[in-house]
């Protein structure tokens, strides 16, 4: 059977043409064709493979465009491109991802001679990190849930507990159903985000921009008390299926503007909107998704969340500011702009990067309100 005939290649082609018509994300379309065209894990795999591989090289298809037309393809369409871009990879005869001049442009100002270290982990993939919920098991637990199914696993070097996963081949359900049920995937640097945003003495927090409700799982496994809030109340929904039957309030809210009286809460998690450049490891198709007009709205929206919360933190409350972008606009810059423009003193500031921390890149500053 030709390459061009097998099932798995096909879908890749498809998946990719959904991809450019409608910008969803590449891993939400792979898992809707993979279940509409009952691909088994052996044909998903590859299929997704493909995609992911396309998504990291296909800045630099001008390449391939002329290769087709030596062979006579005078104007080549998408799919016929993208057929020879998957074809070349799987051949090994593909460079590594390319980035936009842009964003190139921005980490080489950012970071200096740690841009080409910076890049280069960007082109890797990303392995799985573990948490687990304290109340219910321990590190120990986990770790010789672990050895036993023989999954290679290290600790990561800024926070105990997490466990990263160093077996490529890795699922949840090679471990026992009673650890499967208190462990989750979360990146390292966002569990360090959580930990250093767990109140004092159990107090409230209020998980500002809650999304799926992650970094909420956490704060309740340590015993916060958690207010979450998102502005779309189906990520909320998430959150709930995420928390089980954990007490937390959840609050269908915009950040900007939020349903609360001033001084309501002595800690505040903004765990911001943001470009999320820190994660293009899992995501590679992010910046086919994203531009660089749209990192100044980012830092815009973020601005607004930051001025709006100040004013829902009681006086010596703390607001944990956190993203999971690697561009200072969004990152030291915003900490910077708060300091000035909102009175917020700053007690700490850390950056994660993957060639660096063995994590996505994620920014967190700790302000203190006098």
């Amino acid at each position: 059977m030709s390459l061009e005939k097998e099932g798995w290649f096909v879908a890749a082609l498809d998946v990719i043409s959904q991809f450019r018509a409608t910008k969803e994300p590449l891993k939400n379309v792979v898992k809707r064709l993979s279940t509409q065209r009952k691909l088994g894990p052996r044909e998903r795999s590859r299929m997704s493979d493909a995609v992911f591989a396309w998504s990291r090289i296909v800045h630099e298809s001008e390449a391939v465009v002329e290769k087709l037309k030596k062979l006579g393809v005078r104007r080549p369409t998408h799919r016929q491109i993208d057929e020879a871009i998957i074809a070349e990879w799987l051949q090994g005869e593909s460079d590594a991802q390319t980035f936009p001049a842009w964003f190139t442009s921005k980490l080489c100002q950012a970071y200096g001679d740690e841009a080409v270290a910076l890049l280069e982990s960007l082109q890797k993939r990303a392995g799985p990190t573990l948490a687990f919920d304290p109340r219910h098991t321990s590190k120990a637990e986990v770790c010789a849930a672990l050895e036993a199914a023989q999954i290679e696993y290290a600790d990561w070097k800024y926070l105990e507990d997490p466990i990263c996963i160093r077996s490529q081949k890795f699922r949840t359900s090679l471990l026992p159903e009673q650890i499967q049920k208190h462990i989750w995937i979360m990146d390292g640097g966002s569990q360090l985000i959580a930990h250093l945003a767990l109140p004092k003495d159990q107090k409230k927090i209020l998980d500002a921009c809650a999304g799926g409700g992650g970094k909420t799982k956490f704060l309740l496994s340590r015993g916060a008390r958690v207010t979450a809030m998102d502005i779309s109340e189906r990520r909320l929904d998430e959150a709930k299926k995420r928390c089980g039957n954990e007490r937390v309030h959840f609050v269908v809210g915009d950040a900007t503007n939020p349903p609360f009286e001033a001084h309501s809460f002595e800690t505040i998690l903004i765990d911001a909107p943001c470009s999320g450049t820190g994660t293009i490891r899992r995501a590679p198709d992010l910046l086919l998704r994203l531009s660089e007009n749209q990192i100044e709205s980012y830092v815009l929206l973020q601005r607004q969340i930051l001025k709006a919360m100040s004013h829902v933190l009681k006086p010596g409350g703390t607001l944990i500011y956190a993203t999971c972008s690697i561009l200072p606009e969004e990152n030291h810059l915003q900490a910077k702009w708060a300091q000035e423009t909102l009175g917020l003193k700053l007690t700490l500031e850390q950056q994660l990067v993957p060639s660096l921390d063995d994590s996505d890149g994620f920014y967190v500053a700790i302000f203190h309100m006098e």
